[in-house]
C-alpha cells in the first residue's frame, strides 16, 4: 500500500504536466488578473508587469480593455501598444469581425498619479490643477493605462456578452 501512493502521485503529476504542456493558455489564464480587480486597486499595481483578462475593444478613436461583470463605474484600461508587440492573426481576424476579444495581456500597468504641472504655466493656473490626476487614451477618457509588450492568449468573445 505505502508503493501505492508514490505511483498514484507520479501519475497524477505527470497528467497535470500533461495538461499544461498541452494548452498553454489554462497557465497563462491562471496567473491573469481579472480587469475589475486590477483598476479596483489601480494604486497598488501602478506600475508593474502584470497580465489582466479582459474584452479588448477596438474602436475608431481607441482601443481599451474592459470587463463586462464590472461595475461600469470603474472605468475602461486604455491600451497602448509597445512597436515591438509580435502580431496576432487571431486577434486581428476577430477585432475585423466583431471589433472585440477576450484577451490576455501582458505589459505595465499605469494607474492613478498626480499629472505635471507644467512650470512655466501662471501660478493661478498651478494652483487650480494641484491634484489632478493623470489620464489616459483619447480625450483623456481612462483613468488605468496598460502599455502591452505581449499578448498571451485570445478568444472570440460570445454574443450574448454585453458590451461596456
Amino acid at each position: 500500500m505505502t508503493r501505492m501512493v508514490p505511483i498514484l502521485s507520479r501519475r497524477l503529476l505527470l497528467f497535470l504536466a500533461l495538461c499544461y504542456a498541452g494548452n498553454p493558455g489554462l497557465s497563462a489564464a491562471s496567473d491573469a488578473l481579472n480587469q475589475c480587480d486590477v483598476v479596483r486597486a489601480a494604486a497598488n499595481y501602478s506600475r508593474q508587469t502584470l497580465r489582466i483578462r479582459g474584452i479588448l475593444v477596438s474602436g475608431a478613436e481607441q482601443v481599451v480593455l474592459y470587463d463586462p461583470n464590472c461595475v461600469r463605474d470603474l472605468g475602461d484600461t486604455y491600451v497602448s501598444v509597445l512597436p515591438r508587440l509580435k502580431k496576432s492573426k487571431k486577434l486581428d481576424r476577430l477585432i475585423k469581425k466583431d471589433r472585440r476579444a477576450w484577451v490576455i495581456v501582458e505589459g505595465t500597468f499605469y494607474g492613478p498619479e498626480l499629472a505635471e504641472i507644467d512650470p512655466k504655466l501662471p501660478q493661478w493656473m498651478q494652483d487650480r490643477l494641484k491634484g489632478t490626476m493623470k489620464r489616459y487614451g483619447h480625450l483623456n477618457s481612462c483613468s488605468t493605462m496598460i502599455e502591452v509588450s505581449r499578448i498571451v492568449s485570445v478568444e472570440a468573445v460570445s454574443h450574448d456578452t454585453p458590451w461596456q
